[in-house]
């Protein structure tokens, strides 16, 4: 334990500790890099939390936070837990601690609409139906956490000492840091149609490449067909539904900045303000 406080101390990382009652044994570890907690505080939409196994020597529960996604569709590790224990206090001292490292801009976008109306009564009955009516980014599985477990497993080729594991951890999260970093700055030249000159250098090439598809793909399949919108891209993914665009060409005039959700228009690492003060997507369901 020492060996391990002394290497997280040195490559900065934020961590706490639990303690078996009436022991000095340590039965509970949880940690994050720092440059995880600026990736994390600059987009705090989403976050999923699932655990591994076969990561360490004492076969002791690997849990991964994730963040869901930034702007430009990269993953990133938030933090991590080793836990003694799969129950609930086990995870209760883990959530906790992560509700600790909260500002006030960072709590997930519909933590209460989702606990309220759905975990509280019916966590059984989630479907694409009612998920797609919320702001969600296209999250919808835990396939991204799963996805930074095989990423874990490789740099972690056996069960490895805890010093081992999260030497490995920092590996990761440097190199995600300045792979998203490096997303900001790439090109988006391929988008030159007239509808988007307002939004060129201010939105990130993920939506843009979403707007494109639903602008070309979608609006075809709605005039052969004469079907419905369903608005998915506006109540998941806060950006213009085939409806919408249609009316913007109709109009001819471009897509309009204030038309897409702040999580697209953020291409840096400054922490995020209060999100929710010009998106309420209660109200916007309830307008079309």
């Amino acid at each position: 334990m020492q060996s391990l406080e002394n290497m997280m101390i040195k490559n900065d990382f934020i961590y706490e500790t639990r303690e078996e009652p009436g022991t000095e044994i340590v039965i509970e570890i949880f940690f994050l890099h720092r440059y995880s907690r600026d990736m994390w505080r600059a987009f705090p939409h989403i976050m999923l939390i699932d655990a591994t196994y076969k990561t360490n020597l004492y076969n002791m529960p690997f849990i991964q936070i994730v963040g869901g996604m930034t702007p430009t569709n990269k993953s990133f590790i938030i933090a991590h837990a080793v836990v003694s224990k799969e129950r609930g206090d086990n995870f209760v001292w883990v959530l906790e601690r992560v509700k600790s490292m909260l500002d006030e801009c960072m709590e997930p976008r519909v933590f209460n609409y989702v606990y309220d109306n759905w975990l509280k009564d019916c966590k059984e009955m989630f479907v694409f139906a009612w998920t797609d009516k919320r702001r969600n980014f296209g999250n919808r599985t835990t396939n991204r956490v799963e996805s930074q477990h095989a990423n874990l497993k490789r740099y972690v080729l056996d069960r490895s000492s805890l010093d081992r594991v999260v030497g490995c951890v920092q590996d990761i999260v440097e190199t995600q840091f300045g792979e998203i970093r490096k997303t900001f700055r790439e090109s988006i030249n391929h988008h030159k149609h007239p509808l988007f000159q307002h939004l060129l250098g201010k939105v990130s090439h993920t939506a843009l490449d979403l707007l494109s598809g639903e602008a070309i793909r979608k609006l075809d399949v709605l005039e052969r067909f004469h079907s419905s919108c369903g608005c998915q891209m506006w109540y998941s993914f806060g950006l213009p539904c085939a409806c919408r665009i249609e009316k913007y060409m109709s109009e001819e005039r471009p897509i309009q900045l204030e038309d897409i959700d702040v999580f697209w228009r953020k291409l840096n690492f400054q922490s995020c303000k209060l999100i929710d003060d010009d998106v309420d997507v209660v109200k916007e369901l309830n307008i079309v």
